[in-house]
């Protein structure tokens, strides 16, 4: 990407401030940016499903369903 497009879609204070802070830098920038809350809906969701009868690994596959993770993520997420 050019220091131009990087202006063009976040603006000039924003790349000044990028640069500032990580000029010259590989960064990682990820594909999608993750709610602040996805994590504790994640855990509601796990524990209704527990709740509501199901296994604990059909409760994972139920999460990782809804919401486009994989199993593994879910228990990551629900086992912090």
């Amino acid at each position: 990407m050019t220091s131009q497009k990087l202006i063009e879609i976040i603006g000039q204070d924003a790349a000044a401030l990028l640069v500032a802070a990580a000029g010259g830098q590989h960064i990682y920038v990820p594909r999608r940016i993750v709610p602040p809350d996805r994590d504790d809906c994640l855990t509601v969701l796990f524990s209704e499903s527990l709740k509501d009868g199901s296994s604990c690994m059909s409760a994972y596959k139920n999460c990782a369903d809804q919401s486009g993770l994989t199993v593994r993520q879910i228990q990551r997420i629900v086992n912090e």
